[in-house]
């Protein structure tokens, strides 16, 4: 796998994480500037939410650097079989090829 497809799954994680980072950033705002009340009810409410985002925000996270790692790994894989059977893989394409295409006429 090169340096490309690399770059590319970091930077696809990269945005996620920081669209995810906003989104939980701006739902914990909210909920500072919701809840000033010093009630106590509302203050343990507040607490067990603000808990909530920071236990769904570390799993988010976790998940997708998961999601990274084996796309990432599956991807290196696959192009180090085809780096060792180059002609298998070229049949193989050749052969879904002329599948699809011979699908492809007869429905004309």
């Amino acid at each position: 796998m090169n340096e490309d497809s690399m770059g590319t799954a970091e930077a696809v994680l990269d945005k996620g994480e920081g669209q995810l980072k906003k989104f939980f950033d701006d739902v914990e705002d909210l909920i500072r500037r919701v809840t000033p009340n010093k009630d106590e009810a509302v203050s343990r409410v507040r607490n067990r939410l603000e808990s909530s985002i920071h236990s769904a925000r570390r799993t988010t996270e976790r998940g997708m650097r998961q999601a990274v790692d084996a796309s990432s790994s599956a991807a290196r894989a696959a192009d180090g079989y085809a780096h060792r059977n180059p002609w298998t893989v070229i049949g193989i394409t050749a052969a879904v090829g002329l599948a699809l295409g011979s699908l492809l006429a007869r429905r004309r």
